[in-house]
């Protein structure tokens, strides 16, 4: 049995992070899915009680500031840099999951 009524997933459009959104609306949790940039149609445009926030750049301050008047009982970060062929650099591998997963726990943490 689920616990929280809210989640902020990063990566919600990815395969597993979309299936995660869908079935987080299905258990009534209100989702707020974080993502870089909007190309296409998302797989969760079609849900309700979806919220979709996009961000320039996962950097803390543009996170902070995103995400000032967002509240969420749970954080699902699936987001993740490498997935797709060609994209392998180990600077980019780094910063686009060590370094999101920091800037992020920054972001979304009580502290100023």
């Amino acid at each position: 049995m689920r616990s929280f009524r809210s989640a902020l997933v990063t990566g919600g459009n990815g395969f597993i992070g979309s299936a995660l959104v869908a079935r987080l609306v299905a258990e009534k949790v209100h989702v707020i899915c974080l993502v870089r940039e909007k190309r296409r149609c998302l797989p969760f445009d079609h849900l309700s009680d979806v919220q979709t926030i996009e961000v320039p750049s996962f950097q803390t301050s543009c996170l902070k500031s995103r995400l000032a008047n967002v509240s969420a009982e749970i954080v699902f970060n699936l987001a993740s840099y490498g997935v797709r062929a060609g994209r392998r650099d180990p600077d980019e591998l780094i910063e686009g999951n060590v370094g999101l997963t920091t800037h992020l726990l920054e972001a979304v943490g009580s502290g100023p």
